[in-house]
């Protein structure tokens, strides 16, 4: 038997499945003759600050979050039994998150997984506490989300597409690209492009700055992860560290609660930044969560709050992503 671990820094994101014919698309400006097949338009539901589509596991209909910071997808303990899954005992799989990890356990196998008209056979899937999903405890104050996804679609599955996020129109088309490489999105009108790469289990990450005080020569640059299963941009306790934040400037600001990959809750504090940067994005003034956890070689989420109003496109295979929006960054910053 082997142990297996996966980085999973939080919980939170779904997917969908309603899938029309191939839709062949010409990339803009393709100069090496990139193409790009549209194979599924998936509806993104949204639930709260989450956004959420359903699979369906041996044929039973389950609500996932879309989470691009998931290395693999997975599902919940309890739907988990009540499918009666059978476990693969060969190997145990570990699941770090905010907050510590997850106790290793076995990973349950799914006899048919179905993602719009991809049907994958005895599919491994694993096991996660979705706690972290049905609430956000601000203040001591718990709020529920009593629909709250069953599991999480990971990047094992994400990554194999070019993924293409409209927010505001709550869809989601994956394309299989062939030749692209550049700025190769098939958008009209001007967008943001933004080189990353892809790191831990083959999530992307991308640079953002930050200034904690005015004046550019207090900008640091820092390691993000795209994480679309976030619903707030965070930091570990290290980075702010990092960056010159004192645990008593931290003690001043606003606490609030996440609930932890294992179920627990971790404290953190949500301090105002002067200036928070990423692509040709710049948010003045803006508020950033801090957990009082280590992230390590990620140092930060960049989730939901910061994303989940505009175009996202992903691009795994090119490590980059685009983001276009229709407004400009002031008029669409997360409210303070």
């Amino acid at each position: 038997m082997r142990t297996t671990t996966l980085r999973n820094a939080r919980w939170f994101l779904v997917i969908t499945c309603l899938f029309g014919p191939p839709n062949h698309v010409q990339a803009q400006e393709s100069r090496n003759a990139c193409s790009l097949t549209s194979v599924a338009r998936l509806p993104l539901n949204q639930n709260k600050s989450l956004f959420t589509t359903t699979v369906r596991i041996n044929e039973h209909p389950v609500t996932m979050v879309v989470d691009t910071g998931a290395g693999h997808s997975a599902i919940s303990t309890e739907l988990a039994a009540h499918l009666r899954l059978p476990q693969n005992r060969h190997k145990k799989i570990t699941v770090h998150g905010v907050g510590g990890e997850t106790k290793a356990s076995y990973p349950v196998i799914a006899r048919a997984f179905q993602l719009g008209d991809r049907h994958l056979a005895n599919y491994e899937l694993t096991l996660v506490n979705m706690g972290g999903a049905k609430a956000l405890v601000n203040m001591g104050r718990a709020k529920a989300q009593p629909d709250a996804p069953e599991g999480l679609l990971g990047i094992d599955l994400l990554s194999n597409y070019e993924l293409e996020f409209d927010f505001p129109n709550k869809t989601l088309t994956l394309y299989t690209p062939a030749n692209c490489s550049g700025a190769f999105v098939p958008w009209a009108g001007r967008f943001d492009a933004i080189q990353g790469r892809r790191q831990l289990d083959g999530q992307l990450f991308i640079p953002v700055s930050l200034n904690r005080v005015a004046g550019n020569l207090n900008r640091e640059d820092i390691n993000a992860l795209v994480d679309t299963g976030s619903t707030l941009s965070s930091m570990g306790i290290d980075t702010a560290h990092d960056v010159g934040l004192s645990d008593e400037e931290l003690r001043s600001d606003r606490p609030i609660i996440f609930i932890g990959a294992n179920g627990v809750p971790v404290r953190g504090y949500q301090h105002h930044f002067v200036s928070f940067t990423f692509g040709e994005t710049i948010f003045q003034r803006t508020r950033l969560s801090v957990v009082d956890d280590h992230y390590g070689v990620t140092q930060m989420l960049l989730g939901i709050d910061y994303l989940g109003w505009r175009k996202l496109w992903l691009s795994f295979g090119t490590e980059q992503i685009f983001l276009q929006s229709a407004a400009t960054a002031q008029e669409q910053a997360p409210a303070p």
